[in-house]
């Protein structure tokens, strides 16, 4: 098989771009040329007329980041606060605090939290501990995601993860009947909750917490969680707890600087 020529490539480049495809998705298509295509003595994609067409394109389709800032956890904190005291709250707020707990504490994706099983748990006074016995998308050959554990948090029970979740295994025993999942729906009828379910509890407190969902996601609350955490722990420490096993992953994706600005401030106590 002949290798094409530098115009045919470009040629073949073009066609792909004029289907609509995005720049990142460009940029695949040319590491993948890269690797059974060599052009003048180098791998395809690094020669220099790629790279400016590949420019080009980057410059009509930029890929961009939805936002360039996180909002801040303090909003959550202090809603998950006024939910309180756990054992008299009812089972759709302990629910929804028992979830955003564990989401924010943990670092987590919600795929994760939903795989939470109390086969798996691991529960003493002061620490609960989960075992993740399902593949999750950090699974890798080899690679697996670690234990999630939690300590009982002293200074403000109403944050403290053991105590909202005695109070949640307590109140959910009469309807779990033979279902493991930790997380179960607060409506009849009682069964395990989807990820779908969780995606709406999550959502539902942001918006009760004063974030603004035309900007963030559900699944924003793993960026608030480790870039609050970047500045306070070693980044080995957050990467571990976040299943990431590039530090880039943590620095081009989640750690954002954290908007306390705007409607944000309003939500902040002193």
């Amino acid at each position: 098989m002949l290798a094409p020529s530098i115009g045919e490539l470009l040629q073949f480049l073009w066609v792909l771009f004029g289907t609509g495809l995005s720049y990142s998705a460009m940029n695949t298509a040319r590491s993948a040329l890269s690797t059974i295509i060599t052009i003048d003595g180098q791998p395809a994609g690094q020669h220099r007329l790629v790279t400016r067409f590949l420019k080009s394109c980057f410059q009509q389709r930029p890929s961009l980041p939805k936002n360039n800032v996180v909002w801040d956890a303090d909003l959550v904190l202090q809603y998950l606060k006024s939910l309180s005291p756990a054992k008299k709250l009812p089972l759709k707020l302990l629910t929804y605090k028992i979830t955003m707990l564990l989401l924010l504490l943990s670092g987590q994706r919600q795929q994760t939290i939903h795989l939470l099983d109390v086969r798996n748990m691991t529960l003493t006074f002061s620490r609960v501990s989960f075992r993740i016995g399902d593949v999750v998308k950090q699974t890798r050959p080899g690679h697996h995601v670690a234990e999630i554990a939690f300590r009982a948090y002293a200074p403000d029970r109403r944050l403290c993860v053991i105590t909202v979740l005695k109070a949640y295994l307590t109140r959910t025993l009469g309807i779990r009947g033979t279902t493991k999942q930790l997380l179960l729906t607060f409506g009849r009828p009682y069964h395990a909750a989807s990820r779908g379910s969780i995606r709406r509890w999550v959502t539902a407190v942001l918006l009760e917490a004063g974030v603004d969902l035309s900007v963030f996601t559900p699944h924003s609350t793993r960026a608030a969680a480790t870039s609050r955490a970047g500045s306070r722990v070693p980044l080995a420490t957050i990467m571990q707890a976040a299943g990431w096993k590039r530090e880039s992953t943590f620095r081009k994706y989640y750690d954002k600087p954290i908007d306390k600005s705007g409607t944000f401030a309003q939500a902040i106590l002193p």
